[in-house]
């Protein structure tokens, strides 16, 4: 990596930091109006998603510190670090846990068990790809120079995981779409 590396991982630091203001900012609004309402595992599933980006934001505040600080005399900066490989980790848990969310939420909308099974599925498959890169993520870091194995051998796996990350978003976000259009419809209808 390079130091203009560095300036691009460290826009993403504050794109990610704003981003987790936003988490923060929803969890209180919710936390505030709703969470008397809803039942006791929705209130734990807010909170546990708010630790696992809290945590999330420290290992990339670690990652950014060894990068700028602990590595800045070397010439050649690490690809791979334990925190990098720890990122993957939180990344991909709370991947799972949001879209196992959403993927109920599209069986509750769509009254058929197979369309959020499909979600789930994928949703888990993708996870599935994102532990086997971070356990070769975290074999990959004490070798030098790192990275270069890992990308090589593994960036199948990685770029698998990236694409079935993006199609469980879009197949969720146009599955909750067309079955909202249906209950707003059906709204209208009743005035």
């Amino acid at each position: 990596m390079s130091f203009a590396g560095l300036g691009v991982l460290e826009i993403g630091l504050c794109i990610s930091f704003l981003l987790f203001g936003v988490v923060i900012s929803q969890s209180v609004i919710y936390f505030r109006r709703y969470s008397r309402d809803d039942p006791g595992f929705l209130n734990c599933l807010v909170s546990f998603v708010l630790i696992l980006e809290l945590a999330h934001s420290a290992v990339i505040i670690g990652m950014i510190y060894s990068i700028s600080i602990t590595f800045s005399h070397l010439t050649i900066i690490p690809q791979n670090s334990y925190f990098l490989a720890t990122t993957n980790v939180l990344e991909n848990l709370l991947s799972l846990v949001v879209q196992s969310f959403f993927s109920y939420r599209v069986f509750r909308l769509s009254k058929r068990f197979s369309l959020g099974l499909l979600c789930w599925a994928l949703s888990t498959l993708r996870f599935a790809c994102g532990v086997a890169v971070a356990v070769e993520s975290y074999i990959d870091v004490p070798r030098v120079p790192n990275g270069i194995v890992l990308i090589t051998k593994f960036g199948w796996l990685i770029t698998l995981a990236f694409v079935l990350g993006g199609l469980v978003d879009v197949v969720i976000a146009a599955l909750q779409v067309w079955y909202l259009r249906d209950v707003v419809k059906g709204l209208q209808d009743m005035r």
